[in-house]
């Protein structure tokens, strides 16, 4: 019993022992838990201070070193791993994980807007006294960004407008600029239009698709300028597009055209004002700007005119600014108003310049595209492009540049002006300064010598059979197409007549007294003697035994006058007129005429007159459909061109200059292939050739966005 009761005691004693040994053992690990806790957060937070400071996050290794513990012990310091202590940090020290953070993207920013490109992490590691090397410990799944290209996209979203004038390097590639070139060699028509990039400047959909549409029919490609140099926030769709090509640089395409990239201001009013006077003479510039202008600018007589063309715009017009002061909405408002969603086309022919004796191989003709929104297209000669596909469109009207028949006129051009109506087919032919009037001029009327000159045995002179030469040309004209009508606009030359009767001019002349005679009668009657001349069956006098005269223009029904006192005759739909029958020798309120005071009035017109092609939107002044080298334009200097327009269906306007015998490039003959195409400068260089934006000139410290960075010497 004894034996049993000592027995239990012991075992009472060790149950007894065990236990406290058992609760001793889980102080201890409690407490070895509250200190590796303990560490685990002041090594979180020992973590996060070193990354504060340093700008990188450190690997297991340098972190146990700066810890003072060693490589292998970090689980057994805070009881977790590296991974997952930098976890802890992440989420227990937020604070100084974001202020790295908003610390590189504020240099990258600012080193950004101060260099005009953005940065590189060599540079940002430059700014921030560190290395590459360690910079980059800050990308990766547990780091503060995934990669560069995310710090550089969250920099760029967080302040947009500090990145609008910074470049965008991809735009600038050797790979881009080589796509561009071999596009330009090998393509027969290309486009060149502006954007507006930045935010807020979204491009127009329905144009940036029938342009697509354009390249599938044509294989035109789009050479596309960012105004003001900006290529942040150009629409990815033209940076992935193969068939559109950003432009950075100049391009030459021979001696006489030039793809300019000046940067002008999306906002201002005239954007070819101060490039009269700039670059080579005779040399056509197509300038990107946000409104379609043309300038004739007066050269060295019989050479072509120094020509300031602008495209038109990809980007809808949008420039209303939120919180803008009162002038900056009023411009904003303004240059919304002018805004032309368009592009300037410019194809390939066969024929060179020949200007100077210097002969291409090539040569090429331009006309600008408008897109119409109500179509959602545009329309090129005879043919509507639009997202959907293309349709033959017929245009209301064909306008000459003044012709001046007969003495005046350019017989080359006719045979040219048969083609366009044939393949385009108008409803109307519109004539200006349709009689030169050379028998009437009362400029000449002391000229004795010239008069001698023009008689030419006493035909010259005669007013019948000058106007029996302008009714063949009429007659001609109509015989082309059955259904064309044409129009005879009020003109400076034909209105002589009205002078030379008013006069009584031909009183005294014995060769134009019987015709004298007859529309003098005529306009007692308060009649256009033009008019009745061409289109009615004429009077028979007592003392007239010749046979009896029909009229001298065969289908009379089919040609229109425009009167003295008629507003003229407009176009295509309500709300975008062309006015086709004003000549334009008589500006507001009896004033000389202007590109300017038309525009102000009408807003859309072809018209003629000064024989020197200009352009402000959609009021177009025509050349002239005379020979280029007239008496009277023998002195001084010239900007007369040779021209016609197109009024289209939709109140479109084209214009095409005659280059090279023709208007623009038919199918009759193929081009020539591109070796043989393009010309050599005088240094044997080919062309197309691109020119820097900034021309090096002779400081030494003169350096452009090409140029290599000087190498230091070691």
């Amino acid at each position: 019993m004894m034996k049993y009761f000592l027995t239990s005691f012991v075992l009472m004693g060790l149950i007894s022992l065990t236990a406290e040994a058992k609760e001793n053992c889980s102080e201890t690990t409690r407490k070895l838990a509250e200190l590796q806790a303990t560490n685990t957060t002041k090594g979180a937070k020992a973590l996060a201070k070193y990354i504060k400071n340093n700008n990188r996050i450190p690997s297991a290794k340098d972190f146990a070193t700066y810890y003072g513990i060693g490589a292998d012990s970090m689980v057994e310091t805070f009881g977790i791993t590296f991974r997952e202590l930098l976890e802890n940090a992440r989420t227990g020290h937020a604070d100084s994980f974001f202020a790295v953070r908003e610390r590189m993207i504020r240099t990258f920013t600012t080193l950004s807007r101060q260099k005009g490109e953005l940065a590189t992490l060599d540079e940002m590691a430059t700014q921030m006294l560190t290395t590459k090397e360690k910079l980059e410990t800050i990308f990766g799944k547990l780091g503060l960004f995934k990669d560069f290209e995310d710090l550089k996209a969250t920099a760029i979203q967080r302040k947009p407008a500090a990145f609008e004038d910074v470049r965008n390097e991809s735009v600038y590639s050797p790979e881009r600029k080589a796509s561009l070139m071999q596009a330009l060699r090998t393509a027969d028509k290309f486009i060149y239009t502006s954007v507006l990039a930045g935010k807020g400047f979204p491009i127009e959909e329905g144009f940036f698709q029938a342009l697509k549409t354009f390249h599938e029919k044509t294989g035109a490609p789009v050479f596309v300028r960012s105004l003001n140099n900006r290529s942040m926030y150009l629409d990815k769709r033209l940076l992935e597009a193969d068939w559109i090509h950003i432009l950075t640089e100049d391009i030459e395409l021979d001696p006489w055209n030039r793809l300019n990239t000046i940067e002008l201001l999306p906002k201002q009013m005239n954007p070819t004002t101060g490039l009269n006077s700039r670059w080579l003479r005779n040399q056509t510039q197509f300038i990107a700007a946000p409104k379609i202008e043309v300038k004739s600018v007066a050269t060295a007589n019989r050479q072509a005119p120094h020509m300031i063309v602008t495209t038109g715009s990809l980007s809808e017009a949008r420039y209303a600014e939120q919180n803008a002061k009162t002038v900056q909405r009023r411009s904003a408002r303004l240059a919304g108003f002018d805004h032309l969603v368009g592009a300037v086309l410019i194809e390939k022919n066969n024929g060179g310049e020949q200007i100077e004796g210097l002969p291409t191989a090539g040569g090429f003709h331009w006309r600008h595209i408008e897109y119409i929104p109500e179509v959602k297209g545009f329309v090129d000669l005879n043919t509507l492009y639009t997202g959907e596909g293309s349709s033959k469109v017929r245009p209301e009207a064909l306008v000459l540049g003044d012709t001046h028949a007969v003495q005046s006129m350019d017989q080359k051009l006719l045979e040219p002006i048969v083609k366009v109506i044939r393949a385009l087919k108008p409803k109307r032919l519109v004539l200006h300064d349709f009689w030169d009037g050379e028998t009437i001029n009362h400029h000449l009327e002391k000229q004795t010598i010239t008069k001698a000159r023009l008689a030419k045995g006493g035909e010259g002179l005669d007013v019948s059979k000058d106007l029996d030469r302008v009714a063949a040309v009429l007659n001609g004209f109509l015989a082309i197409d059955p259904e064309i009508e044409i129009i005879l606009a009020y003109s400076n030359h034909p209105a002589w007549l009205s002078r030379w009767l008013q006069e009584k001019t031909w009183a005294h002349d014995p060769i134009n007294a019987a015709i004298g005679s007859e529309l003098d009668a005529v306009m007692v009657r308060g009649e256009d003697p033009l008019e009745y001349a061409l289109l009615k069956t004429p009077l028979r006098f007592h003392s007239d035994r010749e046979s009896e005269r029909f009229t001298r223009v065969l289908e009379p029904n089919r040609v229109k006058f425009i009167p003295r006192d008629s507003p003229g005759l407009a176009v295509g739909p309500s709300h975008r007129l062309v006015q086709i029958g004003y000549h334009g020798h008589q500006g507001p309120n009896g004033k000389p005429n202007n590109l300017r005071g038309t525009y102000e009035a009408v807003l859309r017109a072809i018209y003629g007159h000064v024989h020197a092609d200009s352009r402000r939107n959609g009021t177009a002044q025509l050349g002239t459909g005379t020979n280029l080298d007239l008496s009277y334009t023998a002195e001084g200097f010239s900007s007369w061109t040779q021209s016609i327009g197109i009024a289209g269906p939709n109140g479109e306007i084209q214009v095409y200059q005659f280059k090279n015998g023709e208007f623009f490039k038919g199918n009759e003959q193929p081009l020539v292939k591109p070796e043989r195409f393009w010309l050599r400068d005088i240094e044997g260089i080919e062309y197309p050739k691109a020119i820097p934006l900034m021309e090096p000139t002779s400081g030494a410290e003169t350096v452009d966005q090409y140029s290599q960075p000087p190498k230091l010497e070691d």
